[in-house]
């Protein structure tokens, strides 16, 4: 007490005798022991980002912390729903009276810009009863075409509800839909797999997802979803599943569902502080950013130190190489994967180049490649690697058996052919690809023992492929309006 300071992502608060309402350093329950927690006035945080927090005191300097609150600068207001840009900027809405829409840096949680309610968005503020999405592809809303990046407004806030179509830079109306319904809605998201518009209702029998054409507004489905609706509530299209999440302020829990309304899974985030109502919107990281955190906690929980290099929106060629060389030179390092795709304007090639093969754990280098090809020892991508091991440990032969891959890819396709085909595997292996002719596809499939199917196409794989007793691995990834599906139609083949 009195002799700290707490580095925040942009923020530095220190705890001082002058000052003793600025920081309280108090016992804790959770720890069960004196000074194991820290409270810090607002008045002396406003604001700050995501990142990390380290403590210092007359003992020393702490370890960074991971820092998974973002304390918005804006004062007087309560937030509701939100969107996250390519960029990793954060928009909100506020619940001021002439309404706003902010952009937050998440660097610092200062305001970046704002847009103001106008008359075209149906009403001068929407309160709770807004939703927000930023769009990842382009879309069709009434009879306008909408492009990727705009900003998409839900009001419920008017009767009947209108969604509006923005430009994030100049807040510029680009086309409106009025619904066929005054539902009330307090969050809702676009779903390019369906080409449908989501919302959650808070005036009607209780605890429903309306499903909303997106051309004219209407009503298609009312769906029931496990978990309160109530007057501030968040959807989100998971990146990953194709699945939708739903929270509110009524519960302390979120939950993936399909569009039919049916529980995947329940996450409460309650132990990690979520527990005073404050979910009143949801949104995904962009591009790869989940991936990449997923990865992150693999590693950790398989016994290794995982180091995160992020960098900058706008890092340059040189930038991303010169981290590349940083970890390529670290005797520490072990491995390196370098998440792609790449920004737009960015090179993957002499980047992946500068990693070598001893490094290289996804295998995807030209070296790795080629000592693939030669049967020498070396990282083989864990796709591939992974059908191989399905193989062995379901006892599945391979030698002198018929295979067929269907895919080309260089992360997955044409490893596996190789790894078929090596001494000791044995398998007599054909090459298929988006380009085979149907009959050609059915005649090489229904011969084969095996079929690894990775081509990307939905449930291409149908029964007329499958031989009966023939092993089939399925590792194929497509979404659509059913949710995430395979190359194989399963219940089909099975």
């Amino acid at each position: 007490e009195g002799n700290g300071s707490y580095q925040f992502a942009g923020v530095r608060v220190d705890d001082t005798p002058t000052d003793p309402n600025n920081v309280d350093v108090y016992y804790s329950t959770a720890n069960s022991f004196q000074n194991g927690s820290v409270y810090i006035n607002r008045t002396a945080l406003a604001h700050h980002g995501l990142g990390t927090v380290t403590v210092a005191t007359a003992g020393g300097t702490s370890a960074a912390l991971d820092l998974n609150a973002l304390r918005v600068d804006v004062a007087g207001t309560s937030l509701g729903d939100l969107a996250v840009d390519a960029a990793g900027n954060i928009w909100v809405s506020d619940y001021a009276n002439p309404g706003k829409l902010l952009k937050i840096n998440p660097a610092d949680g200062g305001v970046l810009a704002t847009i103001d309610y106008t008359a075209a968005f149906g009403t001068p503020y929407s309160y709770n009863y807004a939703g927000l999405q930023v769009l990842g592809a382009a879309m069709t809303l009434g009879s306008t075409n909408v492009p990727a990046g705009s900003l998409l407004l839900f009001n419920g806030y008017p009767s009947p509800d209108l969604v509006v179509a923005l430009n994030p830079a100049t807040g510029q109306v680009l086309a409106s839909l009025t619904l066929a319904g005054n539902y009330d809605l307090t969050a809702g998201v676009f779903d390019a797999a369906s080409g449908k518009l989501f919302i959650t209702e808070n005036n009607g029998p209780g605890n429903r997802m309306l499903q909303i054409n997106a051309a004219t507004g209407a009503l298609e489905a009312a769906i029931t979803v496990p978990i309160s609706i109530s007057s501030w509530s968040g959807l989100a299209i998971d990146p990953t599943s194709g699945n939708l999440w739903v929270g509110s302020t009524a519960t302390t829990e979120v939950v993936e569902i399909t569009r039919t309304g049916t529980q995947v899974r329940r996450v409460d985030l309650a132990p990690q502080g979520v527990n005073q109502g404050e979910i009143s919107g949801l949104s995904f990281a962009p591009g790869g950013q989940l991936y990449v955190a997923s990865k992150r906690k693999l590693a950790g929980e398989a016994g290794m130190i995982s180091q995160h290099v992020g960098l900058p929106n706008d890092a340059t060629q040189a930038h991303v190489e010169d981290a590349v060389s940083a970890l390529v030179a670290d005797p520490a390092v072990h491995g390196i994967l370098c998440q792609l795709p790449l920004p737009a304007g960015l090179d993957p090639e002499p980047v992946l180049a500068l990693i070598p093969p001893e490094k290289d754990v996804d295998g995807l280098t030209e070296r790795s490649m080629g000592r693939l090809v030669r049967g020498l020892p070396g990282h083989v991508g864990c796709t591939p690697l992974g059908v191989m091991r399905l193989l062995e440990r379901y006892g599945v032969p391979t030698a002198g058996k018929r295979a067929v891959v269907i895919g080309r890819s260089t992360l997955t396709g044409l490893p596996q052919v190789l790894l078929l085909g090596r001494k000791g595997i044995d398998a007599t292996v054909t090459l298929a690809h988006s380009r085979t002719s149907a009959a050609d596809m059915i005649e090489i499939c229904r011969a084969a023992d095996i079929i690894v199917a990775c081509a990307g196409q939905a449930r291409m794989v149908t029964a007329a492929h499958v031989k009966p007793g023939a092993a089939v691995v399925d590792v194929g990834v497509s979404r659509t309006e059913a949710g995430i599906v395979g190359d194989v139609d399963f219940d089909a083949v099975q």
